[in-house]
This record gives C-alpha cells, sequence and structure tokens, in this order.
C-alpha cells in the first residue's frame, strides 16, 4: 500500500511540473468487496437459495422471484408454500429485498386455450383474485397468517409480465384487452387490501415492444428480430403505423398503461445499451408513472453483436447507469448463472458461466455497490456515455464509457484530475493515469472512472 500511495504521490508532483505524468497498475479495481445496494438488481437467481450469496457478493440487493400459482395452489383450496417460503427466506437471511412476479399458470384453475401461456386466462376471476391475496397476506409482516420467520413485509409485487402478444410464452395475453386490464386490476387490488404499504409494479414491457412504442413517439433507430443466428427479421416504421401492429399498439398497450391501476411501470432492457434513453422516456411519456427495469442484461447478440468479456463488464455499468439517470429505481439483471433459460440473443448475459465461475460483469456489480451507496444520484452528462454521481457529502464521481466520453469528462472536469482506466475487464488490465492521458491511452470501450470514491477503492487519494 505504501508503494502504491508514493506513486501516486510521485504522479501529481510530475503533473505539477509539466513533466510526463506516471501511471500505475490499478488491477485492485477488479477486487473490489461489494456493499449490498438497492440500487442494484438481479432477476431469477434459481430456486436454490444454497445460490443466493452469489447475489450479495456481487453487491446486489433485489431480486426478482416468480410466484406460480400451479406450485402454490395445486389443486383447488389446496395450498403450498414450502418452496416460495424457502425463496423469500433465503433472500431476507442475507438482507436482500424480494420482488415477487406472480404468473397464472394452475391448469386447472385457467382456460385451456391459454394454458401455454404464463398470464393464462383465469376461468374465475375470483379465485386468481383469492390467490394474489392469500400469498401476499403470508409476507405483508403484520403478524398474522405471516411465514414463520419472516423478516420483514415483502412490497414489490407485480402481474402480467410481458402481457403483449398471444404467443409470448414468457407472459403473454390470450384474452381480450378489457380481459387483460380486469385481470391486473384485480392482481392491484388484491395486493393492496392485503398490504396498502405494497409496491405494485405493471407486467415489463418486452424489449420488442418497447423500442416499437419507442419508434411510434419518433424516436430514430431500427428494429429487428432475431431468434436465432442469421435469421433476422426487420420491421419498418409504416409496420407499426398501421395495420395490426399499430391496433395493438393503440387498443392494448397505450390502453393498459393509460386505464390499469399499478405504481411503477416496467420495461425490459436488452440490446444496445445506447437505446435506454428513448425507451426510458417512451415508458414515461405512455405510462405517466414511476419506471423500474425488473429485466436487464447484455451484451446483446442481437443488431451485430457479441460476447466478450470486457463487453460483459461495460453492459453492466452502461445499463444500470441508464437506467439510474434515466430515473429508474433499479434494472434486475437477467439471471445468477448460463444454465438460465433465455432467448438466443441474451444466452450470454448472465453473471456467472455454467461452471458458476464468475464472468466480468460481477466485477463490474461490485463497482456500482461501492458508487451507488444509499442515496447516490445519477445523471447523464449531456447526451453523451458519460455520468456523474453525486453523494450526500457533496463529492462527486464520474464514469465514462468510451474515449469520447472521457473527453467530454475533461473539458468539464480538467484534465489533471486523476482516473482508473480499465482498458480490458477480462484480462484485469486497469491503469491510474490523469484524464488527459486516458483520452490517449485508453481503448475505444474502456470503462474511465474518477473521484475520491473510486480512487479510494484503490487505495489512492
Amino acid at each position: 500500500m505504501l508503494v502504491r500511495i508514493l506513486s501516486l504521490a510521485l504522479a501529481v508532483t510530475l503533473l505539477g511540473s509539466g513533466a510526463a505524468p506516471a501511471q500505475q497498475d490499478a488491477s485492485a479495481i477488479f477486487d473490489v468487496q461489494a456493499r449490498i445496494t438497492p440500487q442494484l438488481g438481479l432477476a431469477f437467481p434459481g430456486a436454490d437459495p444454497a445460490l443466493y450469496r452469489y447475489v450479495a457478493d456481487a453487491g446486489i440487493g433485489v431480486v426478482r422471484i416468480d410466484a406460480a400459482w400451479k406450485h402454490i395452489e395445486p389443486a383447488p383450496g389446496q395450498f403450498e408454500f414450502r418452496a416460495l417460503d424457502r425463496r423469500i427466506a433465503g433472500l431476507q437471511q442475507l438482507g436482500l429485498t424480494p420482488f415477487v412476479t406472480f404468473t397464472s399458470d394452475a391448469e386447472w384453475a385457467v382456460m385451456p386455450a391459454t394454458k401455454h401461456l404464463n398470464n393464462a386466462t383465469p376461468r374465475d376471476p375470483e379465485a386468481w383474485s383469492r390467490l394474489v391475496a392469500r400469498v401476499v397476506e403470508r409476507y405483508d409482516g403484520d403478524g398474522a397468517d405471516d411465514m414463520p420467520g419472516l423478516r420483514g413485509a415483502v412490497r414489490y409485487w407485480q402481474a402480467a409480465n410481458e402481457f403483449m402478444g398471444v404467443n409470448n410464452t414468457a407472459g403473454g395475453w390470450g384474452g381480450s384487452s378489457e380481459e387483460l386490464l380486469a385481470y391486473v386490476n384485480l392482481a392491484h387490488d388484491a395486493v393492496k387490501a392485503a398490504n396498502p404499504d405494497a409496491i405494485f409494479v405493471l407486467g415489463g414491457l418486452s424489449v420488442f415492444t418497447i423500442d416499437a412504442a419507442a419508434i411510434v413517439l419518433g424516436a430514430d433507430m431500427g428494429l429487428q428480430q432475431e431468434h436465432e443466428a442469421g435469421k433476422i427479421r426487420h420491421i419498418s416504421r409504416s409496420d407499426l403505423m398501421a395495420g395490426p401492429m399499430r391496433e395493438m399498439f393503440e387498443n392494448r398497450l397505450k390502453r393498459v398503461l393509460s386505464e390499469a391501476r399499478y405504481d411503477i411501470a416496467d420495461a425490459h432492457l436488452y440490446g444496445p445499451e445506447s437505446r435506454d434513453p428513448a425507451r426510458i422516456k417512451a415508458l414515461k411519456q405512455l405510462s405517466g408513472h414511476p419506471v423500474l427495469s425488473s429485466e436487464c442484461g447484455g451484451p446483446a447478440l442481437t443488431y451485430g453483436g457479441g460476447y466478450t468479456g470486457h463487453r460483459h463488464y461495460v453492459s453492466v455499468i452502461e445499463r444500470n447507469l441508464n437506467a439510474l439517470a434515466g430515473g429508474m429505481r433499479f434494472c434486475l439483471w437477467f439471471g445468477l448463472g448460463e444454465e438460465v433459460n433465455s432467448t438466443w440473443g441474451n444466452s450470454r448475459v448472465q453473471l456467472y458461466d455454467q461452471n458458476r465461475r464468475p464472468k466480468p460483469g460481477v466485477a463490474a456489480y461490485r463497482l456500482l455497490s461501492r458508487l451507488l451507496p444509499a442515496g447516490a444520484g445519477v445523471r447523464r452528462i449531456g447526451d453523451s456515455r458519460a455520468f456523474e454521481i453525486a453523494y450526500d457529502d457533496g463529492r462527486r464521481s464520474h464514469v465514462t464509457l468510451g474515449r469520447a466520453a472521457a473527453a467530454t469528462l475533461a473539458a468539464t472536469q480538467g484534465g489533471d484530475a486523476m482516473a482508473i482506466c480499465v482498458n480490458d475487464a477480462e484480462r484485469r488490465q486497469a491503469t491510474l493515469m490523469p484524464l488527459s492521458a486516458a483520452i490517449h491511452n485508453c481503448s475505444e470501450d474502456a470503462v474511465v472512472v474518477s473521484g475520491s470514491v473510486p480512487l479510494g477503492l484503490i487505495g489512492a487519494k
């Protein structure tokens, strides 16, 4: 540590004298000890609570799990809570916040024509309402009919995941828009009746849906579907503005977002990170509600993308900062391990590989967990890939993605400020240098962090 501090002092002395500044290794940035933070989240940690320590070790604070009707009430009036109890208890024991998404998938309880969907249409809407109320009551923390050992109320509840489309087995909806509104509103009212302080989140919009909505509202970007490598379907703006797609936009999407009862709107963020600001803007405009993302991830294999360990690291940093700078409460990263089922385009976004080895995104989460204590605010600097994180005590940290963003930051902060340049997260290559040097010496897709908080994490002042 003494050698590291002396090296930094030499760098500052040389910089002040006009000499070429010294640089030093900053690979300690990959070994930061995480702190659990409520501004970071993960979706689908698996059913085994023994895995949840991996989530906590990454500094992630909010975790999405499912409450499946078919498991909780396998036959009418026969309730089985042991599996859900284990998952809730496993999260709470580690200080993690559960975020629970309902699925209506009990075959006995739904219309046969829709049983292939996670949001199958209930035969009896009142049975759906009773199921939701029964589950929320068990985890509301009021001392009556609670789960044994419950450590606090579960506040986040969601229904109607990816409700657009009749063939979307991740959610979908096979009935009418009126039936969908009734389904959502019954769930909302049952949640609030059981726990008035609960937060009800409307089912998340798929990335295809939110991209289409953003384009209809004026965003300048293309739209495609690629379910497997090389098989691409392109959708034009004119396709979206006429025919069945326009009908779905007007009479399903806009209607549900404007007429349903909910507290927070939700859009899933995948694909190019550059699209996130337009997506968040569209969701806010259409819903008029606070927003979050119950699924996010990258790098995507679609839109010409590919996977590298460094891109995984960059995507975790940029996607989370995009969400927070856009006013989202958090985004929940898709999948703890690669065994989680996903689309082809999102098959590499999970945080651990199939051998339970951490991918570079885990180090990115640990860094973010230290940069984002409770109360920290995030803003984007202009339209760049540069972000400022503000703390309650007046300090600031800055994170930039790529050389151009580093140049933007240097123009506002001054080139003399010291920064950590993460050139290749997969190979643990990171260097401490002045911002003026980072503009020229960092790789084209480097992550550059500056400010007293990140410098302090590697022992620099």
